[in-house]
């Protein structure tokens, strides 16, 4: 009995400090990024669960940001089209003599003259009937996949009509006679640009106003459309900021089929109060938390090589490098010059003209976008004259300021 008695005392004893090591090993606190972490007997404390689950929203919501730029940007087109222009869905957007510096766009370029419009399929089909001449085109869905029109679409410059379908749609549609084009969102864009041949700008412009779009339901007595020549006018497609911009990709949302591929940022949306079917009503902990969310976001999005590193101040970049120079930061080339408020494309031009040590960047043009797009005619033309490199200088191959769709 007292052998017994001894074991079980030792077994206790032995068990009691066990769990008195394993309390104060549990009773701990981690160092993080986001600051720390305390747990309890292996457990978060209220507090660190509450910074936990905002960091986790906060990941979700940057994440989700990146995620929706395409849709959301195909979303401040119609914006500013609608607002800025009074312009609705069918009507014919025309540019008949180039860009100028009142249109803001993420990729336009004043090289083409262009004609677009703004196309909803929730009520069925819609005919696009596309002019015959040296045309090249696109259809964009929600997500900026594409399908071409004109020279590089089925109609290879000789016009047709093309068939819009919107996703889910069952009723028979026509053996011949139309271009069929099948989308899976019910938000398509119709973008054209006429090619301008021999100088003959107003041809041009004449040419892809004769572009039709209307209800596939119309077609036996389809309506005028009404065509908006743009000329000076101010119109801007900047993304919304903060809370605007998740109202935008809220509805969206509601507005167009969820595919599979996306179901999995759904579920990150939920938490931060976007869901398909349900208002847009975020509390405050939610907008706050999308709000920085969009922040980092917008940031995360912005170029990783930045023209700074070319000491021309007030420009940004979308530049690009080839993955083994990514490390040593090696300078391969800029693709794209975005928009900025101050600083005269005559500045960069000349600063490119002027490198010297370096190996000449290797530009592409001369497609111009955003506030620079009327003076890319005259850049093309001073660039011409800082072409010859002078004495110790390295020659600038040209200028791409924009990425011209």
């Amino acid at each position: 009995m007292n052998t017994f008695r001894k074991c079980f005392v030792t077994v206790a004893a032995a068990l009691l400090g066990t769990l008195a090591i394993g309390a104060a090993s549990n009773a701990q606190a981690v160092d993080t990024r986001i600051g720390e972490l305390k747990y309890e007997n292996g457990y978060p404390t209220e507090e660190t669960s509450r910074k936990l689950y905002d960091e986790m929203d906060f990941q979700r919501a940057s994440q989700a940001y990146l995620w929706s730029v395409p849709a959301v940007n195909f979303a401040s087109i119609r914006a500013g089209w609608f607002r800025d222009l009074g312009a609705t869905y069918n009507d014919i957007i025309l540019y008949p003599d180039f860009l100028d510096t009142k249109s803001i766009y993420l990729t336009g370029n004043n090289t083409t003259i262009y004609a677009a419009s703004q196309i909803d399929l929730t009520d069925g089909p819609v005919v696009v009937e596309v002019p015959a001449g040296p045309t090249a085109g696109m259809f964009a869905d929600l997500w900026f996949r594409t399908s071409g029109v004109g020279r590089l679409g089925p109609d290879k410059g000789e016009g047709g009509k093309y068939l819009l379908v919107p996703p889910g749609y069952t009723d028979e549609l026509p053996k011949e006679g139309y271009f069929i084009t099948p989308f899976k969102t019910m938000d398509v864009n119709y973008f054209i640009r006429g090619v301008v041949i021999k100088g003959d700008v107003a041809g041009a412009a004449d040419m892809v106003a004769k572009s039709k779009v209307y209800p596939y339901s119309e077609r036996a007595n389809p309506k005028a459309n009404k065509i908006l020549r743009i000329v000076g006018k101010h119109i801007s497609t900047d993304f919304p900021k903060g809370i605007e911009y998740w109202k935008t990709l809220s509805e969206l949302i509601n507005n167009n089929p969820v595919e599979e591929r996306d179901r999995f940022f759904m579920a990150m949306l939920k938490p931060l109060g976007i869901e398909k079917g349900k208002p847009f009503a975020p509390d405050e902990r939610q907008k706050r938390i999308l709000e920085e969310g969009a922040n980092l976001g917008h940031a995360i999005a912005k170029p990783q090589l930045r023209v700074e590193a070319l000491g021309v101040p007030g420009l940004q970049a979308l530049g690009e490098r080839d993955p083994p120079h990514h490390e040593t930061g090696k300078r391969t080339g800029i693709r794209v010059l975005l928009r900025t408020r101050r600083a005269p494309e005559l500045s960069l031009s000349r600063h490119l003209a002027r490198l010297r040590n370096d190996p000449a960047v290797p530009l592409q043009g001369p497609a111009v976008s955003g506030e620079f797009q009327g003076q890319g005619r005259q850049l093309a033309r001073r660039l011409e004259k800082l072409q010859a490199p002078r004495p110790g200088q390295r020659a600038c191959r040209g200028v791409l300021v924009g990425y011209g769709v």
